[in-house]
């Protein structure tokens, strides 16, 4: 069966032809640097704010996941790679929102009367440390609970921390248990530190 379309590959040529060569008449001398400016923008649209598809695909994940009431975070977590080998390398990802009007704080400690640091623990013997935790830029805030100047999180942050894959890991897909520990805050009062748990998936080939 012959497929139809509503004009003919020609007539859309011709088109195209007449309007790019309208717009070039327009335009002069002006015409190349009109085509480099919009092939700019089409390309490089979605890196306009610092976000990627990486990142575009993670906050689709986010946003089909409900703020949890009682800890007013939502976590969202993957292995990058998320297919490995035994010996091999791999990052979790965790990628965490928060509530409006609360933030969680820094991985690092912050003195002796501040909160707790936010850390990351696997409950897991399948892969060994391979870095120390790292974690998305923090906003220096006056804490009125702690009544002190702390580094926090608020909105959308993300921590990362390599691992290696025990010798001993036989080949196969593996749920490995983790679990996020924070204490939460708003302008007046903080939670007791608190833990979430998660499970993320990591395949060995």
């Amino acid at each position: 069966m012959t497929k139809k379309t509503l004009f003919p590959t020609t007539t859309i040529n011709t088109i195209h032809y007449r309007v790019i060569n309208s717009i070039k008449n327009q335009f002069g001398f002006f015409f190349p640097l009109l085509i480099i400016f919009f092939h700019l923008l089409i390309t490089t649209g979605v890196y306009a704010n610092g976000i990627d598809t990486s990142e575009i695909k993670i906050l689709k994940n986010l946003e089909q996941r409900n703020v949890d009431p009682l800890t007013k975070l939502e976590i969202y977590a993957e292995f990058e790679p998320d297919i490995t080998t035994v010996n091999g390398l791999t990052t979790l990802l965790v990628f965490g929102r928060l509530t409006s009007g609360f933030h969680i704080y820094s991985i690092y400690p912050q003195g002796e009367f501040a909160p707790t640091p936010t850390k990351i623990t696997l409950n897991s013997s399948r892969l060994k440390t391979a870095s120390k935790l790292k974690e998305s830029p923090t906003i220096q805030i006056t804490d009125d609970a702690y009544n002190q100047s702390l580094r926090v999180h608020k909105n959308d942050f993300q921590l990362e921390q390599k691992f290696t894959v025990s010798k001993e890991l036989k080949k196969g897909t593996y749920w490995i248990e983790a679990k996020l520990l924070f204490q939460i805050c708003d302008s007046v009062i903080c939670s007791l530190p608190l833990e979430k748990n998660f499970r993320v998936k990591l395949t060995i080939k």
